[in-house]
């Protein structure tokens, strides 16, 4: 993000080779206990879950808010601090804090960083 053009962040087909199928059969394995878990119900004439017990999708579903939740966001937030950093406090003459990127960034802190918050809150008090 900070530095685009250096060698270490680009992506050969080497690399590509290696992340797609990784990033496949992560897919698999962490969606095979809902796989497993999702059967006929006769009585509801649907699809539904049926675990083995009551933890299980507790823990699922707690595992997929920090997959799908807390570790995004938190990569995100670290990205653009990065950003902001080097935008705002880096004084290098070719880096110019811009409006817009102040504007972004207030949004962000305002209305992106409370709705995580509430997420997390609910998640944890389940």
């Amino acid at each position: 993000m900070v530095r685009p053009l250096s060698n270490r962040s680009k992506l050969t087909n080497a690399k590509l080779k290696f992340i797609i199928p990784t990033c496949w059969l992560a897919g698999l394995l962490w969606n095979t206990p809902l796989l497993v878990a999702v059967t006929y119900r006769e009585d509801l004439e649907t699809c539904g879950e049926k675990w083995p017990d009551k933890l299980s999708p507790i823990a699922y579903s707690l595992g997929w808010a920090v997959v799908a939740g807390v570790i995004p966001i938190s990569i995100m937030s670290y990205l653009y601090s990065r950003v902001v950093h080097k935008l705002w406090f880096d004084r290098t003459p070719a880096v110019k804090s811009t409006s817009a990127v102040s504007t972004v960034s207030k949004i962000m802190y305002l209305f992106i960083f409370p709705a995580f918050r509430s997420c997390v809150s609910l998640v944890l008090i389940r």
